[in-house]
């Protein structure tokens, strides 16, 4: 049976080294699902690989859900370092040690059974100990290796998930690799024209000014051919290498949809050896590739993501200077309109003033709708919350919108269950959100309808309902009322109140609340809003990643 793809990055390389360890090796993600299994936790667990793959740990293995288990697992995806621990295991009423540590997608666990070296059985006896010499050696330092392999991607995955700057994330890789892998690293990226240095760590930063100078043949090598290059022992110099000390070298292309976007280059230098390291030990081999192309693989990916939030980032400043500039001039020109329609209309002019001025009235309450729309997508939007009456709130949206409804003859009420009755609240902010819900119920009330404010207290919490006389909602549509794309298939005009359904949801979720809607078609609609009466502890905190739980038993 062939290894199955590994977990980081679908490296069979590493995946084949893996399973030759001796020792358990899983990985899981965040729902606690097997995404690799290596063959020595393959025969532990006693089932085929493909048969285990994808499933939730705790499913397959309910009886493995102890106390000790479940808080050890959760501390580990919880932190940052790895977290050793024994326990007896259930499975094989063994002692078995753990070793797990956290990564962005989840945690990867080595095990291996103990029992041996604690000398004693699951019941306490003393247990007979007869270990291979040769063995032994030969697990501890495969075990070593891939200890300190998987440590370095985990690491890489922590590492390099914490930043969208891309200098910070160049940073962070040239310190995973040096000096843990190498005395030197340079990253290159590929600017559509050459390859330009854009990081380089040395050991010993007094001894950085030697590699100042650019354009290192083997990189442009690598860059072209796309595969990765090994120089286990530096004896040819026609790229300068042995000038600069290197006795071995390594480099690894950085792919991205599997185009090559650079180049990272580690290098071993004889005048960094110290007194007690063996000369003989200090070359890359085979078995490093796999490793430095998967924590090549995780930098490229950091790299595009910094690259894409940058594009995006520098677009959505523009669209913000552009929609602030073209906001205050259209502004100036509708409040210029809109003093020239009500001269008109005070003047005994033309009826179409009074529609003019509604027109006016409009668009810049699109302008605003796009304002609001363009700071809560921007993260930028801030509350201000104090404990408003919401009489008050209910009776400033009612004045408002009154004369619109007198207008067009439509009765206009706002009553609450009792006075007295106070919100935790951001007061712009909710009156923009109830004005825009009252807004669409006055528009879409034919005339001599009616719109009501009502609100009551529901345990904690208090609930503004808008109820309108209009044609009501098609069923279909409920669902889709607070959808941006939306536009009304039914007939009705949609374009007078813009984003502001979507507004109003932001809004009121922005303050721990909720909305929902009711309607029947020929039988008007009720939106209901339910917001928090006090501050509820602390002031709300954005959601933080989502972290594994381990199911209950």
């Amino acid at each position: 049976m062939g290894a199955p793809t590994f977990a980081f990055g679908g490296n069979e390389h590493l995946a084949e080294i893996l399973d030759r360890v001796s020792d358990g090796f899983v990985a899981l993600d965040l729902d606690w699902r097997f995404t690799y299994i290596n063959r020595a936790a393959e025969q532990y667990f006693g089932a085929p690989r493909d048969q285990l793959l994808g499933k939730v740990a705790w499913d397959l293995f309910p009886e493995g859900v102890g106390p000790t288990v479940a808080q050890e697992y959760l501390r580990a995806v919880a932190g940052t370092a790895p977290v050793e621990f024994e326990v007896l295991s259930p499975v094989k009423n063994n002692w078995v040690a753990h070793r797990i540590y956290p990564s962005g997608s989840g945690a990867t666990i080595y095990f291996r059974d103990v029992s041996a070296e604690r000398g004693t059985s699951s019941d306490g006896s003393k247990l007979p100990v007869a270990v291979s010499s040769a063995l032994s050696i030969v697990d501890l330092s495969e075990r070593k290796r891939s200890e300190q392999a998987m440590k370095l991607l985990a690491d890489g995955s922590a590492e390099l998930s914490q930043s969208l700057e891309r200098d910070e994330i160049l940073r962070r890789v040239t310190s995973l690799i040096v000096p843990r892998v190498a005395d030197v690293c340079i990253v290159e990226l590929w600017d559509g024209e050459r390859l330009r240095r854009k990081a380089i760590q040395h050991r010993d930063p007094e001894k950085l000014s030697r590699w100042s100078a650019e354009g290192l043949a083997g990189a442009g090598r690598v860059m072209q051919s796309g595969a990765s290059e090994l120089i286990a022992s530096v004896t040819d110099d026609g790229e300068g290498l042995q000038t600069l000390g290197v006795r071995s070298a390594l480099r690894v292309p950085l792919r991205v949809a599997g185009k090559v976007t650079g180049i990272v280059s580690l290098f071993i230098v004889d005048d960094d050896i110290d007194d007690d390291v063996d000369d003989d030990s200090r070359c890359f081999a085979g078995e490093n590739l796999p490793v430095i192309e998967a924590l090549a693989d995780r930098a490229a990916l950091a790299l595009e993501n910094a690259r894409l939030y940058e594009i995006a980032a520098g677009a959505k400043r523009v669209r913000g200077d552009l929609l602030a500039m073209v906001s205050h001039d259209l502004r100036n020109s509708l409040n210029a309109i809109g003093f020239i329609a009500t001269e008109l209309a005070r003047q005994g002019g033309s009826p179409l003033a009074t529609q003019i001025r509604s027109a006016a009235t409009l668009a810049d309450r699109l302008l605003a709708d796009l304002g609001a729309m363009f700071a809560i997508e921007s993260g930028s939007l801030v509350l201000g919350r104090f404990t408003e009456s919401v009489d008050s709130i209910m009776n400033e949206v009612a004045d408002l919108f009154r004369p619109l409804a007198d207008a067009r003859a439509i009765r206009l009420r706002a009553v609450t269950e009792r006075k007295g009755l106070t919100a935790f609240v951001d007061r712009h902010r909710m009156v923009q959100a109830l004005s825009n819900v009252v807004a669409n119920a006055v528009e879409i009330s034919e005339e001599g309808g009616q719109v009501d404010l009502a609100a009551k207290q529901v345990g904690d919490d208090v609930e503004l309902a808008i109820s309108d006389t209009g044609p009501g909602i098609a069923p279909g549509e409920v669902e889709r009322m607070f959808d941006r794309t939306r536009w009304g298939n039914d007939g009705r005009r949609r374009a007078s109140v813009g984003l502001g359904l979507v507004i109003s949801k932001e809004y009121v979720e922005a303050h721990g609340g909720r909305i929902r809607v009711q309607s029947q078609p020929g039988s008007g609609s009720t939106f209901t809003i339910a917001i928090p009466m006090r501050a509820r502890g602390t002031a709300a905190e954005p959601p933080g990643p989502r972290r594994a739980t381990v199911p209950s038993r």
